[in-house]
C-alpha cells in the first residue's frame, strides 16, 4: 500500500488497487483492503479482515486536480515542454453522469475542488490483534468452502491449544458482526452448517458464545497419572468463558491396551524414565498417549455432528496447535495432535501467541486467559510425582525466548551455526558466557538436523511470518541433514569459544592492578 501511495505522490494520477479476499485455497489469507488512490492519497478503501465475499467501493474523482497536481510536481522547463507538445484535457459531453446524486447536487463541484472523503475503514491493526483476526478469517473461509460442520480442538490446558480456541472465538465475533450487518452470504453459511433436526432452519445465533457452542468442539483428553488438576480446570474454565461444546475424556484404557500389546508381543514391559526406564522406553510410552489423542480427536470429529443432530452431519475439521518454536526444535510427536486438518497458529512463536492471548484477555474481558499466561508449559505425557513434573523448556534444553531468537537468525538473517554463534556471543554477552552460548547453539542445530524430517508431514498452517519453518514454499530445505555433533561446524564453534575465553582472560589479567598481581 505504501508503495502505491508513493507512486501516486511521485507521478500523480488515479490508481485503483484490487485485492482478493479469503484463503484462496492455500495457506495465505487475502485480506481485502482494496482502495482508490488519487495523487498518493487514499480516498476510498474496503475493510481488512472482514468475512463478506465481495466489497464494492466508489469515489468521485476530479481529473482537473490530477492535472494540477502533475503540473505542480514538474519543473518550469517541463511545464513549458508539456505546453508545447501536449494539449489540455479534452471534455466530451455525455447524457449521463457517473457521480453520485449527492455530488451532482453540489454547486459546481469541479470548480470547488475534490470531494471530502471521511469514514475510511480500519486498516491498521496492532500486531497482537492481527495474529488473532488473520487466522480467524482464514478458518472461516476454509470452513464454509469445505462444507464441514465446524471445528474440533483438543485442549491440553496449555497456551497453544488455548490460542487455537481463541482464534475460533475471534472468528465467531466476526461472524456475528457480519450477521448483524445483514450479510446474506454469511447468514446462509451459518444456517447451513449449524442446522439441526430439532430447531427452525431460520435459526441464527445471537452472540459469539452461542455460535461458538455450535461451531467449536473442544476435547480434554486426560491420563489421571499424568494430567494435572490445574490444566483440566483451565480447559474447563476456558470452555465456560467462550461457550464451546466441551468433552472430558479419560484415554487411560486405550493407552493401557497399546502398552499391553507391546508386552504380549515381545514379553518386555516398558517403563518411564522417572521410574528407572531408558530414554527409548520413555519416548515410546509418551508417543502412545500422543498418537492416541490424534485418533481420539478424529473419531469424535466424525461422530459429534451425528450425535448433535445436524441436518447435514459432515465431519468436523480437526485443528492442530503446534507453534513455530516446537516445529523448529522438533519437540512434538509426528501424528499426534500436531497432525490435523488445519493449524491456525503454526507460523507463530510462543512469544507471539502470548501477545495475542494478552490482547484477547483485554479485548473480550476473559480473565481466565491470565491463568494460561501464568502456567508453566508442559506436555503432561509423563507421570507426575511429588519430585517430578514434566517441563517443556527443561525437555528443550533452552527457553522459548532463545528458540525465537535462533529462529529469526536462521530464517530471516540466513545465519548458519557458526555465524549465529559469532553474532549472539556478542549481542548476548551480558546474559551468556561464550561456553553457554556455544552449547545452546550446538544443541539447537543438533536437534534441528535430527528432527527436520518431521516437518515434511506437518498440518497445513496459516502462513504469516518470515521465520515460519514449515516445509513448503516458505522453507523448502533438505529434510535429511547430517548430525553435526562431531563435525567441522561444531569444532569451529568450540575453537572460537576457546579463543574468546582466552582473549577475555588475557584482558582481565592486563586490567589487574600491579599490586594485586604481586
Amino acid at each position: 500500500m505504501d508503495s502505491i501511495c508513493q507512486l501516486g505522490k511521485n507521478v500523480g494520477g488515479v490508481h485503483i488497487y484490487s485485492n482478493l479476499k479469503g484463503c484462496g485455497g492455500e495457506r495465505m489469507l487475502y485480506e481485502g483492503a482494496s482502495c482508490i488512490i488519487v495523487n498518493g492519497e487514499v480516498i476510498a478503501q474496503s475493510p481488512r479482515f472482514k468475512l463478506g465475499d465481495v466489497d464494492v467501493i466508489t469515489a468521485t474523482v476530479d481529473l482537473q486536480k490530477v492535472d494540477e497536481y502533475r503540473c505542480s510536481i514538474l519543473g518550469h522547463a517541463n511545464i513549458q515542454f508539456l505546453g508545447k507538445n501536449s494539449g489540455s484535457l479534452s471534455y466530451v459531453d455525455v447524457p449521463f453522469s457517473l457521480a453520485s446524486p449527492n455530488i451532482i447536487a453540489m454547486s459546481n463541484p469541479i470548480a470547488t475542488g475534490s470531494v471530502s472523503i471521511t469514514g475510511l475503514p480500519k486498516v491498521h491493526f496492532a500486531e497482537a490483534e492481527e495474529i488473532a483476526v488473520g487466522p480467524a478469517c482464514w478458518l472461516w473461509d476454509y470452513l464454509r468452502r469445505a462444507g464441514m460442520s465446524g471445528f474440533l480442538c483438543p485442549l491440553s490446558g496449555g497456551i497453544d491449544s488455548c490460542s487455537t480456541a481463541i482464534v475460533v472465538y475471534v472468528m465467531c465475533h466476526l461472524v456475528i458482526d457480519a450477521i448483524k450487518s445483514g450479510d446474506c452470504g454469511v447468514i446462509n453459511d451459518v444456517q447451513k452448517m449449524c442446522a439441526t433436526t430439532d430447531r427452525s432452519p431460520d435459526w441464527l445465533p445471537a452472540t459469539p458464545n452461542e455460535l461458538c457452542n455450535n461451531i467449536l468442539h473442544t476435547v480434554y483428553m486426560c491420563m489421571p497419572e499424568h494430567s494435572s488438576a490445574a490444566s483440566e480446570k483451565r480447559a474447563r474454565e476456558l470452555r465456560d468463558s467462550i461457550g464451546a461444546y466441551h468433552l472430558e475424556i479419560n484415554i487411560e484404557d486405550g493407552y493401557k491396551a497399546q502398552k499391553d500389546l507391546i508386552t504380549s508381543a515381545t514379553g518386555y514391559q516398558p517403563i518411564f524414565q522417572v521410574f528407572g526406564g531408558s530414554r527409548a522406553e520413555d519416548i515410546c510410552l509418551q508417543n502412545i498417549q500422543a498418537r492416541l489423542r490424534m485418533v481420539t480427536a478424529y473419531q469424535f470429529g466424525q461422530i459429534l455432528p451425528v450425535s448433535r443432530k445436524r441436518v447435514c452431519p459432515t465431519p468436523l475439521l480437526i485443528l492442530a496447535s503446534t507453534n513455530a518454536d516446537e516445529v523448529l526444535r522438533g519437540n512434538y510427536t509426528r501424528y499426534d495432535c500436531s497432525s490435523a486438518d488445519l493449524n491456525p497458529i503454526g507460523s507463530y512463536s510462543k512469544n507471539h501467541l502470548r501477545e495475542m492471548i494478552g490482547w484477547a484477555q483485554n479485548n473480550f474481558n476473559l480473565p481466565v486467559l491470565q491463568t494460561f499466561l501464568d502456567a508453566k508449559p508442559s506436555g503432561e505425557l509423563q507421570p507426575i510425582t511429588k519430585d517430578y513434573c514434566q517441563d517443556d523448556e527443561g525437555d528443550l534444553g533452552m527457553s522459548y525466548d532463545e528458540l525465537a531468537m535462533f529462529a529469526i537468525s536462521r530464517k530471516i538473517e540466513h545465519l548458519g551455526a557458526v555465524s549465529m554463534f559469532q553474532k549472539h556471543v556478542q549481542t548476548m554477552a551480558g546474559d551468556y558466557t561464550p561456553q553457554e552460548m556455544a552449547e545452546k547453539i550446538k544443541k539447537f542445530h543438533y536437534f534441528l538436523a535430527l528432527n527436520r524430517h518431521k516437518s515434511t508431514t506437518l498440518t497445513p498452517a496459516y502462513h504469516a511470518t518470515s521465520y515460519s519453518p514449515h516445509n513448503n514454499w516458505c522453507d523448502s530445505r533438505q529434510f535429511l541433514l547430517p548430525l553435526q555433533n562431531t563435525g567441522h561446524t561444531f569444532q569451529k564453534i568450540d575453537d572460537l569459544t576457546a579463543l574468546i575465553e582466552k582473549r577475555e582472560y588475557q584482558n582481565q589479567l592486563n586490567a589487574t592492578p600491579i599490586m594485586a598481581k604481586l
